[in-house]
């Protein structure tokens, strides 16, 4: 006989600790650009012949938006993990939730008869 048991206290604790990720991941993109702003255009003027400026503005573009995309990427990815907490947590209670119901109802037909 197979025994099934679940840690549902456990599994909703965990949850807050993967939220509060999800809640830091939400604010590290626009601090991270805002950030880059602080920075933007140090190394001169773009399209007025200077050869550096114009390489290191389309390499700091490119790498800024790699960065992006991949604070993108965590945040959507941490979003589905609390996405998989919360159904796994609502496989966990419904059978429980749905043996209390039976419990209850079978209390309540015991009751009726009396």
């Amino acid at each position: 006989m197979a025994e099934y048991s679940a840690d549902l206290e456990g599994i909703l604790k965990g949850s807050k600790h993967i939220a509060a990720a999800f809640e830091g991941s939400r604010k590290m993109l626009p601090e991270f650009e805002k950030t880059c702003q602080n920075f933007y255009g140090w190394w001169g003027e773009e399209g007025e012949g200077d050869e550096f400026a114009d390489k290191l503005g389309e390499n700091y573009r490119g790498k800024r938006e790699s960065v992006a995309e991949a604070v993108k990427g965590f945040t959507e990815a941490v979003e589905g993990l609390i996405n998989a907490v919360a159904d796994q947590a609502g496989s966990v209670g419904r059978p429980q939730q749905y043996a209390m119901e039976d419990i209850d109802n079978v209390a309540s037909e015991g009751e009726a008869r009396r």
